[in-house]
């Protein structure tokens, strides 16, 4: 799967090169804002107690810049709040999990423009920093509460496809997966994942 978006990546960077020397519209830079449904859940496999990880429902908002090369190719950087929940079941007792963090991901966009609308698809890194996760009142942060460990750091890659209309209205799809364990000392291994759809206004 890495290299799955390692490849695409590439093929996106290949394109602003091939846009860089169209020159097809002048450089700018533009502000907007998104907010997000999101589902996301942990796969789990070997963490001592857990059996099984459930999709939860959360949000995400936040603002966008983004860097217009040419008429097909941008580069659009995110900042967002995410509110992440799920449910697992730990020592065969289901449990509720709740995290809020902050997201930062990077998106090569090649574009289309039709009349007055633009259809995307982004592809890029993402890095994130947990400022809390709990189940009930244990932080999960804390190396002696009595579940596991969660680390506060990740990274990972993720697309987007969206749509803008004239306006500057837009709808998107994201999907994100962590590349790194989020599970701390050797118990096991948690991947985060996680997809969204979500509105968008570029001013």
């Amino acid at each position: 799967m890495k290299k799955t978006f390692i490849v695409i990546i590439m093929a996106a960077m290949g394109l602003y090169a091939h846009a860089q020397n169209e020159n097809e519209k002048p450089k700018s830079l533009t502000i907007g804002i998104k907010a997000e449904l999101n589902g996301s859940f942990m796969q789990e496999k070997g963490v001592r107690g857990v059996t099984d990880w459930n999709l939860g429902i959360g949000e995400n908002a936040g603002v966008t810049l983004k860097r217009t090369f040419t008429k097909n190719f941008a580069i659009q950087a995110e900042v967002l709040l995410q509110q992440n929940r799920s449910s697992l079941t730990y020592n065969s007792v289901e449990e509720k999990c709740s995290g809020f963090g902050i997201m930062v991901p990077f998106y090569f966009m090649p574009e289309v423009h039709c009349k007055n609308t633009i259809f995307y698809l982004g592809v890029g890194p993402w890095g994130s920093a947990g400022l809390s996760a709990k189940i009930g009142d244990a932080n999960l942060y804390d190396k002696n509460n009595e579940y596991f460990t969660l680390s506060r750091w990740n990274l990972g890659a993720g697309m987007l496809l969206g749509v803008e209309f004239g306006c500057g209205l837009q709808i998107n799809l994201n999907y994100r997966y962590a590349f790194f364990n989020s599970a701390m000392n050797d118990n096991g291994k948690l991947t985060e994942h996680q997809a969204s759809i979500g509105l968008g206004y570029r001013f």
